[in-house]
Parts: C-alpha cells; structure tokens; sequence
C-alpha cells in the first residue's frame, strides 16, 4: 500500500514538473524578425518605424497579439507585417488585434504562405491593406481596411480563403480578386471606395468561382456575383460582376454605387451568349465593361454620366448592341471598342461624352470588320474616332454632328491605320473643326453623305497613303462648307473624288451617280453657278480640287437642281437637304416627330422657304445647346420670305431662332401657328429682322429665357401670343422700334411679362400680363409707344413700370392688386394715363419720383394710397379740358 501511495506521490511530481515548464508569451517592443515558433505579445505601440519590413515572420506556428497596439511606418518601409515563403508552405500563423498603418507596400503581406488567421485588425493608409499571393486556406475575419491608396484587401493567386465581417472604406478598390478562385466570403461590406468596391481581374474561367453572402456595395445595396448560367432581374444593385456566366440573362437590373464618387459599375468577363435587357448602369466609375466574352445580346441600355466609359468592349467579338443611349460621360467614351471585331451596333445614341477630348464612339488596337448603324454621335469633342489598325468597319446612316473637334476622325501611327472603312449616308455636319479628319489613312469611303457647315474644313487629309485597296474614295456626298477639302503638303498620290458615271439615283434625286455636290454658306460655290448645259446633273467641267503635289479632281460635279414640288422629310438632316433644294415657293413637310435632337436640327439659308411641320413635334434633348428651326442669315447672305407654320419645337436652347446681323437680315417673314414651349434659354429668338409676322403662337415654360426674345426687330407684326411661365421673361426686346402687337398674354414668369430696352414707337394693343414676380410691364429709355386695352394684375412689383421713358401713352388699362403699385415711372416726362383704373394696389396706385408734364386723366384710383409725388414741385398735368 505505501509502495503506491509513493508512486502517486512521484507521478503528480513529474506531472507538475511538466506543466511547469510550459513557456511563457514572449514580449517585444519593436520591429523585429520572430524566427522561433511561440506566442508573441506587442506590448506599446510602435510609431514612425523606419523599417524595411517591421514585423517579419520567418517561423512557422507563431501567434502574434498585438494586443490593440499600433504597427506605424513612416511612409518609406514596405511592409508592417511579412511573411514569405520561397515555396509554398503551411505555416499556421496568427495576426489579431492590431492596427498597422503607413506602409508602402502593404500593412499585412503574406506570401506562398498557408493556413494563417488574421483576426481583429485594422488596415490603414498604405498602398495595399491585405495583400495575399500564392496562398490557400487563410481565415480573415473582422478585419477593416480603409483608406489605403489602392487595395483595400487584395486576392492573386488564392484559394480557399474564408473571409468573414471585412469591411473597406475609402481605398480606390476595396476588396480585389486577381486569379484568384473558390473563396468565401460572407457577412462584408465595401463601400465608398472610390473606383470600384470589389475588382475581378483574369482572363482565365478557371479563376471565376467565388462565393458570396451577404455581401454590401456602396449605397447600401447588394453587389451581384455571379459565375455560372445565371437569370438576374429586377434588381437594384451597387456593384454586378459576370465570370464565365454564360448563357445568363440578365434583365430590368439598375446599378449605381456612389453617385457623388462616381465609383462601381457591371463588369462582364469571360462570358458568352448572355442576354441584357433594359440595363441601367449610370453615374458609376463605368457603365459596363466587357472583357474575353463574345455572342452577347445587349439591348435597351442607359449608360451615362460615368466617370469613364459608357460601354467598353474589350477583346470580345460578335457582340450584339441596339436601342442604347450612352450620353454624358466624363473621361471616356459612350461606345469603346478595344481589340474588337465583328460587333454590330444600332441605333445607339452617345452624346455629350465631351469633358476631357471624349468620343462618341472610339475604335483602337485592331477593332475591326465591326458595323455601326442607325446611330447619333453628337455634341462630342470628336464623334467617331478610329486609330491603331482599326479597319474594315462599316458606318451606315449615323449622325456625327456637332461635336467640338471632328464629326469623324481616321488616323495612323505606330500601331497601324485604319483603312478601308465605309461611310455610307453619314451626317457630318456643324462640328467644330472638320466634318471629317483622315491622317495617314488610305482605301477609305465616304458616301451618299452630307458634310455641311463645319467651321475649318469639310474633309481634311493629311498623310494619306496608297493601300491596298487603292485611295481613298470620296464620292456622291454634299459638301456645303466655305472651305470643302483641304490637302496637306505630305499627300503625294491622288484622291478620288467620283465613280464612274452609272445609272442610279443619286444625293440630288437625279438619275445618274458620279461625283459630288460642292458648296458653301452663301449658295454660290462651284455646283451652284456651274452649268450643266445637256440636263445629266452634271456640271459641264470637272472640279480640280488639288493641292501640292496631290491630285484631287471630281471629274463628275454635281450640278445644282430644284426638286420638283412640294416635299416631304423626317429627319433633321433631310430636312436641311428638302430645304435648300427646294423649288421657290414650294413646300417641305415634316411628316414624322423628331427626339432627342443635339444641337441644331433644321437650317434655313434660301430664301423662300415654306416649312410646315404639321403640328409635327422636333424635339431637342434638353441640353444646352442648338435651335429646333434656325433661319441664319448672319452666315450667309439677306434672307427674305421665310414661312414656318404648324410647327411645335422644345427641348432645344432655342426654339425658332431668326439670326441676322446689321447687313444680313431677315425680312418679310413668318411664324404661325407654333408651340415653342419648354426650351432651355427662349422660346423664339429674333435678331436683325424685319417685317416679321408671328401669330398663333403659343412660347410657355422657358427655362432660361423668355418667351420671345427679340433684338433689332421692326416693323413687325405679332398677333394672338401666349408667353406665360418663362423662367425671366414673357417677351423680352432690345431696340426694337415701330412693331405693333395684339392679344398678347405674358403672365406668370419669374421676372417681367414685358421687358423693353430702347424700343420705340410700338403698339401694344390688347395685353394680359398678370402674376409676373416683378411687374407686369417694365420698359426702359423707350419713348414713343403705345399700350391699350392692358390688364397687369397681381404683379410681385408694378402692374407697368416706365423708367427714363417719355412720350408714352398708356391708354383703357388696368393696373391692379399689384404687390406695391399700379402705375410707376421713373425720371420720364411727357406720358398720358388716361381712361385706366388702378385699384387694390398694396403701396400706392400711381408712383412718380422725378416725373414732369405728365398727362394723368379720367382715371380710376381706388387705393389706400392712390398718388405718391416726388418732388411735389415737379409739375405732371390730372385733367384735360372739359369736352
């Protein structure tokens, strides 16, 4: 018995012994390289380290608490925490409770390194927060990394990774998966990373599969993951990202992060055959951007107002994209096509993608054998832009007008040109250099086009080159241009400027194909004066256009011709076409509404023109900028007897507009019958004209502007007017004399129903300008008019107020309920009020400071305070001789 008793006894003895010599946790208190396995407790905060890599863990099964204590760089060591392998490795390291920050690499590294925990830690300000390469089976959990100049966590190479309760802030990309596959991650949010909150990068499907749970995006919202055949709809997404989801359809889906960022945006890779059906991605870092997939159907897309592109296309092929409206982005383009062919566009609209030299459409690197149809590029710095062997594309029916540099631009250089491309019935007109620009590019096409109106050149060639398909070929188009073609010293081989003579209708409408219509602003270029003295439409003499050493000749100009009777458009661009050809005295009828028009849609420069839009409605895009109907004879010459009638104009910074100048004005003309409502500056704006009739014309909710807004208009009539709403005025005219106006209703506007600037000797016969927030009538430095039979009521200022105004007659008026008085004048003389009534005026109905010899008679004051005078010694007549 004792023998066991003893034996007990020296068992619990070594038992003892042996938990008695279990190692405590190793303290440290600086940077330092733990090489020993064991647990390891920072114990003070380490600030402004100089160190390369501070903590660097070359051993493997360590634990390192750091206990709420800070691992700090001073913004020139690489790493707060390393740990790297030579080859792969299971380490089984854990990192929790800590904060690092300042490094220029990464606060965490951990390379060719496995079965690691990171648990509790903060990652702040460094390039890259987490950084994991070549790595597997990491647990990461409640760990935020936020405001670090790229990655917040950054994935290459990694699988298996279990990511629970991240969060990332205010990084540029707040988690990246670069190759890197079969991760989780689960319970995690990312928002407010300023370009995208989670990045996918590969080329590769092996590397698509990652699994996410209750993963949140900028704003709020879910970001969409999907790797496999998928059906996504009717969703409100922060983020969407496709890998190898083939055959998905993805349908009624909005995605938008941060609007005031600009961040997030649908990322599409390795992904073939998919459907995308009513897509909204707006105000996001992109619009959508593909990568490797082919065969998709892209149809009813918004994509605008991005920080970059609308839509990208890059390395994909046979792609399928109508019905979209791409407008407004900021640094990129609405369409761009990287290394992509066989792609077929139509109808697409990208406008106003102009703030940093931006594309409507931009083709690059060998985008090839791709075909754009029934499209709109306007209001860009350049509407279609082709460089770096981008050949063999076909453009069909597009509009590339208005845009600030080329409506389209082919150019060379290093990486190739682009050659042997087709432009068929393009619109090319009012950009702000060329219509066309082709540097270095040859075997090009260019017809049945119009080319009109662009401020240096209609086409401008330089560096051009002989290809294998020969010249370029320009060819039954109208080039309406003061400068048509320009042709570089460097151009040493000829351009070709007609086809051979065949039978075919040609641009004109007449009945054989050759070469070109050349002319310019003013109607007397070279086919206009040119004579065609056997009737085949063409001019009798070719045209040499040649330059230095290159030979541009159209051997087959086309001679100018009236069509026969009235005729009919339904487009901007036809319309200008019907215009300017039609025979004096006959009509062009809009027959179809036009929408969503950028820039000016249709100009009149000929006189007797008669356009009848039959209550058809143009409809501009609610920028700002253009005209609906634009009669301009400043850049031209005198225009006279302009009729347009039944037509309704909005959306445009101008309704109608009549421009002339001092020399070339606008005379005998007419607007009847119209609706100018609802544009951003003036309803109607008339400059230089005179002997101009409007009537029935109806000009409300301006939202810049007036009404009508006329400048140097005489001897004109406007009859039956409404002009309510408008954001300033209900008519506005600066030295307008001897016009009569009947009927006219300018009421409820912001500042004035009538505003008159040194305007003479009108007639306003017949007026209603009430509930104007200042005064229903003020008019300055003009004399000599005449208002009767006037209602000015509920005014925020004066029912009329006449400033440095004399001999003025107001006549059968009422001035009254007007927020402070029914009649004002100011410093005028000679003025008669007669048979008028002011009552219910707040402050007085009749107000005279500084006025003298002033008729006032046989009227009606019925106010708290009927008259203020100002000096009483200035003398103002208040009754006439009994009769």
């Amino acid at each position: 018995m004792k023998q066991q008793i003893i034996a007990t006894i020296l068992l619990l003895t070594v038992l003892i012994g042996t938990v008695g010599v279990v190692e405590a946790d190793t303290e440290i208190t600086s940077c330092q390289i733990i090489s020993d396995p064991g647990n390891y407790r920072l114990t003070s905060d380490i600030f402004n380290s100089t160190a390369t890599n501070c903590i660097e863990i070359t051993a493997d099964d360590v634990n390192l608490d750091c206990q709420g204590h800070t691992i700090d760089g001073n913004g020139t060591g690489w790493c707060g925490v390393y740990i790297s392998r030579a080859s792969e490795t299971d380490s089984n390291i854990t990192i929790k409770n800590c904060t690092v920050q300042n490094w220029t690499s990464s606060n965490v590294y951990i390379h060719n390194s496995n079965d690691n925990t990171l648990e509790d830690i903060k990652s702040l300000t460094s390039y890259t927060g987490i950084r994991l390469r070549y790595t597997k089976r990491n647990n990461i959990t409640n760990v935020e990394s936020s405001g670090n100049f790229q990655d917040g966590f950054y994935l290459y190479a990694t699988y298996n990774a279990h990511l629970v309760n991240l969060s990332a802030s205010r990084n540029d990309v707040g988690i990246c998966f670069s190759y890197a596959a079969y991760n989780w991650l689960d319970d995690s949010n990312f928002m407010n990373n300023s370009r995208e909150d989670m990045e996918v990068s590969t080329n590769d499907e092996y590397w698509c599969p990652n699994y996410l749970s209750n993963v949140t995006g900028s704003g709020g919202r879910p970001i969409g993951y999907y790797y496999n055949t998928s059906h996504i709809e009717n969703l409100d997404l922060s983020e969407l990202i496709l890998c190898d989801a083939d055959n998905s359809v993805i349908s009624n889906v909005t995605v938008h992060g941060n609007s005031a960022l600009k961040n997030n945006g649908i990322d599409v890779l390795l992904t073939d055959n998919a459907t995308f059906l009513d897509i909204s991605s707006s105000y996001n870092e992109h619009g959508l951007t593909f990568k490797y997939s082919n065969n998709n159907n892209l149809s009813r897309i918004v994509a605008g107002n991005n920080r970059w592109n609308g839509i990208k296309i890059e390395n994909s092929d046979s792609n399928i994209l109508t019905d979209s409206v791409l407008n407004s982005n900021e640094n990129g383009s609405g369409l761009y096509l990287y290394t992509s062919s066989h792609n077929n566009i139509s109808n697409i609209t990208a406008n106003q993608n102009n703030q940093n030299f931006n594309y409507g459409i931009y083709f690059q690197y060998g985008s090839g054998s791709n075909t754009v149809s029934d499209s709109v590029f306007k209001g860009n710095s350049q509407g279609i832009h082709l460089v770096q062997n981008c050949s063999y594309n076909n453009f069909t029916n597009i509009d590339a007008s208005s845009n600030g540099f080329s409506g389209i631009y082919m150019g060379s250089d290093s990486f190739g040109s682009s050659d042997s491309n087709i432009f068929d019935n393009m619109n090319a007109n009012l950009n702000g250099w060329y219509g066309i620009y082709m540097g270095g590019v040859s075997s090009n096409t260019i017809k049945n086009s119009y080319i009109q109106n662009n401020y240096y050149h209609g086409i401008y060639l330089t560096g051009a080159s002989l290809g294998e398909n020969g010249s370029n070929s320009v060819y039954n188009n109208i080039f309406i241009n003061d400068r048509n073609l320009h042709l570089s010293d460097d151009i040493t081989h000829a351009t070709s400027l007609n086809t051979t003579n065949t039978s075919g209708t040609n641009i004109l409408g007449g009945t054989y194909m050759g070469g070109n219509y050349w002319s310019n602003s003013s109607g007397n270029g070279y086919s206009d004066t040119c004579t065609d003295s056997d009737g085949d439409g063409f001019c009798d003499n070719e045209y040499d256009l040649s330059g230095g050493a290159a030979e541009a000749i159209d051997r087959l100009p086309l001679a100018f011709r009236y069509m026969a009777g009235d005729t009919h458009c339904s487009s901007c661009a036809e319309c200008n076409l019907k215009i300017r050809f039609a025979a004096p005295g006959s009509t062009v009828y809009l027959d179809t509404d036009i929408s969503e028009q950028y820039g000016d849609c249709i100009l009149i420069q000929r006189n007797s023109t008669i356009l009848d839009c039959q209550n058809k409605t143009i409809g501009g895009d609610g920028d700002t900028y253009g005209t609906g109907i634009y009669v301009d004879a400043f850049h031209s010459t005198p225009l006279d007897n302009i009729t347009i009638r039944n037509c309704v104009v909005s959306g445009f910074l101008n309704g109608i507009k009549l421009y002339g100048s001092a020399t070339n004005k606008v005379t005998n003309s007419s607007i009847s019958n119209a609706n100018t409502s609802c544009n951003r500056n003036n309803g109607v704006k008339l400059e230089y004209s005179d002997s101009i009739t409007m009537e029935d014309v109806v000009s409300n909710s301006n939202y810049q502007g007036s009404g009508i807004y006329a400048s140097h208009l005489n001897s004109s009539n406007l009859t039956n007017i409404t002009l309510n709403l408008n954001e300033n005025n209900g008519l506005c005219i600066y030295h307008c004399d001897q016009n009569t106006m009947k009927n006219i209703e300018a009421s409820s506007s912001n500042f004035y129903g009538f505003y008159w600037y040194h305007s003479d000797s009108n007639d306003v016969e017949g007026a209603t300008t009430n509930s104007n927030g200042w005064d229903g009538i003020y008019y300055t430095n003009s004399d000599s008019n005449n208002f009767s039979n006037v209602i000015s009521k509920d005014n925020g200022n004066s029912g009329i107020y006449g400033s440095y105004c004399d001999y003025n007659r107001i006549m059968n008026t009422t001035a009254d309920s007007n927020e402070r008085y029914g009649i004002r004048f100011y410093n005028s003389i000679s003025n008669m009020i007669t048979n008028s009534t002011m009552e219910n005026n707040s402050l007085y109905g009749i107000y005279l400071r500084y006025d003298r010899l002033n008729n006032i008679y046989n009227n009606l004051f019925n106010n708290t305070n009927n008259v203020y005078l100002y000096p009483a010694s200035y003398v103002n007549v208040w009754n006439t001789t009994p009769t």
